[in-house]
């Protein structure tokens, strides 16, 4: 790739969580970064709806992925096993600091 000299870098984020390290970019140039699509004239109308996600008006239907209830079941099996591991670390009268299977549990949790 050549070095474009109108390409440049905003602003430059460094965020940390629980998942790891995030690095955020806020990039500009003269030309656009994304090519204009053609224009067709079509026209679509989409229902968005509680029994799947959505319905267009080509009677395409998209079935609701649910993420939420599915990422509450595994959450849940985290939080038990990060409390079997609180409960064992208390029962053998450390501290919660020195219990690292308790730590690398309730790191999942919180990734999750």
């Amino acid at each position: 790739l050549a070095h474009n000299p109108n390409f440049r870098i905003g602003t430059a984020t460094i965020k940390y969580d629980a998942s790891g390290f995030y690095l955020s970019l806020q990039i500009g140039d003269v030309v656009p970064f994304k090519a204009q699509k053609a224009k067709t004239g079509k026209k679509t109308g989409i229902d968005l709806n509680l029994d799947n996600f959505l319905t267009d008006s080509d009677g395409t239907v998209v079935d609701n992925p649910r993420y939420y209830r599915k990422s509450l079941k595994r959450l849940k099996k985290l939080q038990r096993r990060a409390s079997r591991r609180q409960l064992r670390a208390k029962k053998e009268g450390r501290k919660l600091w020195q219990s690292k299977n308790y730590q690398k549990a309730r790191k999942q949790a919180s990734r999750l």
